[in-house]
């Protein structure tokens, strides 16, 4: 398991529009994640032990993606 957690830029407090955009943009795109946090501003990653490194960098390249678009 890994997780993220995302704060809004130049301080500390918790951005969970981000997390609710990512989630949300991965999800329209096949990629289940998870949402965590006390803050609801973590997600969670469990890919599963058995996935083939094609399929990880598919699933990060879409994670990246959501990260992008958010502004």
């Amino acid at each position: 398991m890994q997780a993220i957690e995302l704060i809004k830029p130049g301080s500390d407090e918790p951005n969970s529009e981000a997390q609710a955009a990512i989630i949300k943009y991965c999800i329209s795109q096949g990629v289940l994640i998870i949402s965590a946090g006390t803050y609801a501003n973590v997600i969670r990653l469990l890919p599963p032990l058995t996935i083939n490194e094609d399929l990880l960098r598919e699933g990060l390249s879409v994670l990246e993606e959501a990260i992008a678009s958010i502004k």
